[in-house]
């Protein structure tokens, strides 16, 4: 999916998975804690209610 839209495929250095998250979480379509707006088959759709531990271990796993 990401290299579809031409994005990085790895984490910067310069931040933590736990930062990231942190900055995920003030986004304006954040309803509690991180919300995902992901591209589905019907267009767009939110992802709400992903446990944070499992977000951050995601991103972990690519760094």
């Amino acid at each position: 999916m990401l290299s579809a839209y031409d994005l990085p495929q790895r984490l910067p250095d310069t931040l933590s998975p736990d930062e990231l998250l942190d900055l995920f979480s003030r986004d304006k379509k954040a309803i509690d804690g991180v919300t995902l707006v992901l591209d589905g088959d019907n267009g767009v759709e939110s992802v709400v209610g992903v446990d944070r531990r499992v977000l951050a271990d995601a991103m972990e796993a690519i760094r």
